[in-house]
């Protein structure tokens, strides 16, 4: 494995028939000046791809990681993105908003602040509900994070 890090290989070599479709798919793209047609070909690519279980829990279970360092500790987001395998904290960032709805800074001050709070409740519940927090807040919160 250490001979394959910080090596790109050529698309050719790995799947010549979608390295052409590709080539010509990016063609197609610089012609027309629409990323459509590359879109298109990594939906057709993609649309029988199963998600793998294990990868799928590892990545709940280091998000579940992150939330209870966030929570305990008074860590930076970068630091404690960086102790559970996060490349930097944009990569924490991206995650936390998809799972929870929430920027991880307004997650922190939530956390941090007054748990009993009602914009916290409001927070926690949407958090449970998969919703986004914008949807879940009342249009004039007193209490912004």
């Amino acid at each position: 494995m250490p001979r394959l890090r910080d090596h790109a290989p050529d698309l050719y070599t790995l799947d010549a028939a979608f390295a052409g479709d590709f080539r010509n798919a990016a063609q197609v793209c610089a012609a027309t000046q629409s990323p459509e047609p590359l879109w298109q070909l990594m939906r057709g690519r993609c649309a029988s791809f199963v998600p793998d279980a294990l990868i799928e829990h590892a990545c709940v279970r280091r998000m579940q990681a992150l939330l209870r360092t966030l929570d305990a500790e008074d860590a930076a987001i970068a630091d404690a993105a960086a102790r559970h395998g996060y490349s930097d904290q944009a990569h924490a960032t991206h995650d936390l908003v998809n799972w929870t709805g929430v920027t991880p800074a307004r997650l922190v001050r939530a956390l941090r602040g007054d748990r009993g709070s009602d914009e916290a409740l409001r927070l926690a519940t949407a958090f449970v509900r998969g919703t986004s927090v914008a949807r879940a807040l009342p249009e004039r919160s007193p209490i912004h994070f």
